[in-house]
């Protein structure tokens, strides 16, 4: 059995990720413990700053959804790593059906997973840990 049979572990290729006011390219891996996402890709060249590791090993993980957005970018997971030099933050843009897969996974793998919907929102605007600790207190998870 390989470790994507388990269904605690998820991989999903060619996703986007907002960091501050940059967007870069890559894949997403969630195995019980962390969340990484690793930069891949000629379009990331295209950034004034470099291309991020992020790694979120915080128990929590924050998924959001927005009813009016097309549901190929209707989502987004924010990740937190608190291991880096300064605490990044990342909103990776997934489909409906991503959504739902990296919920099972990482509920699986044994996050705490917090979905919110909101009307036009899949978190890009979420670029800090202030920022997402705001958000977290003016909306209430719907699961």
């Amino acid at each position: 059995m390989s470790d994507l049979d388990d269904e605690r572990y998820c991989e999903i290729a060619h996703v986007s990720i907002a960091i501050g006011m940059s967007r870069f390219f890559g894949s997403v891996r969630l195995r019980p413990g962390y969340i990484a996402f690793e930069p891949q890709g000629i379009g990331n060249k295209l950034n004034l700053e470099p291309a991020r590791r992020i790694v979120h090993s915080e128990p929590r993980l924050t998924v959001l959804m927005g009813r009016l957005l097309p549901p190929w970018m209707n989502s987004g997971i924010v990740l937190v790593d608190q291991n880096a030099a300064e605490s990044l933050t990342g909103t990776v843009t997934l489909t409906g059906g991503q959504r739902r897969w990296v919920i099972d996974s990482a509920r699986a793998a044994g996050f705490e997973v917090d979905l919110y919907k909101t009307w036009t929102s899949a978190g890009g605007s979420i670029g800090s840990v202030a920022e997402l600790e705001r958000f977290r207190r003016s909306h209430a998870p719907d699961s």
